[in-house]
């Protein structure tokens, strides 16, 4: 939530400063929504099918007024589309002006239900689950996401620190998944189940190995290099190179 939170906000910032004259400025906008779009949608389409489906199995239905929202939330992003494409094929500078205005409220009206969804989700759907079940089963689910992220999503937090910030507190908290592994030893090693699912999602998002592999340098256990080649697949010169760098 926080991310998305994030980035509702940041295209409302810039959609504050888009001069609407500027067609170039306009494309950027048109953009920028397409992929917030896709973002919330891959996040509420997750939240239906995984969250959600928690509660049902519970037979709860406080979710029921939240998947409504998601729908009006997709509506309202289909009047932007069509107010922003409006714009985009405008002609006159002075009307593109006024319209983007208008879109500028629009947007600002959006971003403000939704901070007042997501509320309603922390505060309602949140506090049932954890009635519901246990931490452990709710970060089982959670750690899933990593695998069931939508190209739309991925690509929204790619490079960011959100990812990784993510895996520090899943090490930190002594997480496991829902077959029991865990995502790291009592010594703070990624085990090597963690480590190569992990490091496929990066690489998935876009980030190299090489900077995952410079980024849990620390978190690797190099006291072999057999070990590290059948368990992390390094290869002798990444071995080498990690060596050097923990010294």
């Amino acid at each position: 939530h926080k991310y998305v939170s994030y980035a509702v906000s940041e295209l409302e910032k810039l959609i504050a400063k888009t001069d609407f004259r500027d067609r170039t400025q306009v494309d950027i906008i048109k953009n920028e929504l397409a992929n917030i779009e896709a973002l919330m949608a891959g996040h509420a389409a997750w939240e239906e099918s995984s969250i959600h489906e928690l509660l049902r199995k519970k037979q709860s239905s406080v979710h029921t007024s939240i998947e409504i929202e998601h729908k009006e939330h997709a509506a309202q992003f289909k009047e932007l589309q069509e107010m922003i494409s409006i714009i985009a094929d405008c002609e006159n500078e002075d009307e593109r002006l006024n319209k983007g205005y208008a879109f500028y409220i629009a947007y600002r009206y959006y971003a403000a239900n939704n901070l007042k969804h997501l509320h309603e989700e922390e505060t309602i759907i949140m506090p049932e689950l954890q009635k519901l079940y246990s931490d452990e089963e709710l970060r089982a689910v959670e750690f899933k996401t990593y695998t069931q992220m939508t190209p739309e999503e991925k690509a929204r937090i790619q490079n960011s620190q959100d990812f990784f910030t993510k895996i520090d507190q899943m090490i930190a908290g002594g997480f496991k998944n829902s077959k029991g592994v865990p995502v790291a030893t009592d010594k703070g090693y990624l085990t090597y189940a963690a480590f190569n699912d992990l490091l496929s999602t990066a690489l998935g998002m876009g980030v190299t190995r090489k900077e995952f592999l410079n980024r849990y340098q620390s978190k690797l256990n190099l006291s072999t290099f057999s070990k590290a080649k059948s368990g992390y697949k390094l290869t002798e010169g990444e071995y080498t190179e990690l060596k050097k760098s923990n010294k």
